[in-house]
């Protein structure tokens, strides 16, 4: 999740994409466009969208609820793992949170869907670095840490829990 979009996929805990991804840009949703997403007071109208994309993949994979485990989220700024917050240190830049309590709003959202999954929260220059560390694929296997360069940013990302937000951008 960043300034430009939500993406969401389902996959079979082995790096395996089973369903998705699906993706919103917020240009595209009228509650959120034309910069609308920075503000804080927008924060529930991202959620409702996360949860939307969830639903809706869910439904259209014929995906069993109960077999969910697992959601990890990922968004540019700063994230408290272990408290669950987006927007921790200081409010996220090109989103509405601002020590926004991310865990326990999307589990009580899929919770009220019958997901009762753990979730897992980390920097987009985190996720990225992952993706490439752990799949199959990835150019990073076995590096303690990396540059990935996606889209419009560079995300930079070490093994250290006291770097929180390790910098992006062109």
């Amino acid at each position: 999740m960043g300034g430009n979009k939500v993406a969401v996929s389902i996959n079979d805990g082995e790096n395996n994409i089973v369903v998705g991804p699906a993706e919103l840009r917020w240009d595209d949703d009228e509650r959120l466009r034309q910069g609308q997403i920075k503000e804080v007071s927008r924060a529930a109208l991202v959620m409702d969208a996360i949860i939307d994309l969830i639903e809706g993949l869910l439904s259209s994979g014929n995906v069993q609820r109960a077999s969910v485990k697992a959601v990890n989220a990922a968004l540019a700024g700063p994230v408290d793992k272990e408290k669950g917050i987006f927007g921790s240190d200081f409010k996220t830049p090109n989103l509405p949170f601002d020590r926004y309590p991310f865990r326990g709003e999307l589990q009580r959202r899929l919770k009220a869907r019958q997901v009762q999954a753990r979730i897992e929260l980390c920097n987009d220059g985190e996720a990225a670095r992952n993706g490439e560390r752990f799949s199959p694929q990835g150019q990073l296997q076995g590096v303690s840490g990396g540059i990935v360069i996606i889209g419009g940013g560079i995300n930079i990302s070490v093994d250290d829990p006291n770097i929180k937000e390790g910098g992006h951008a062109l």
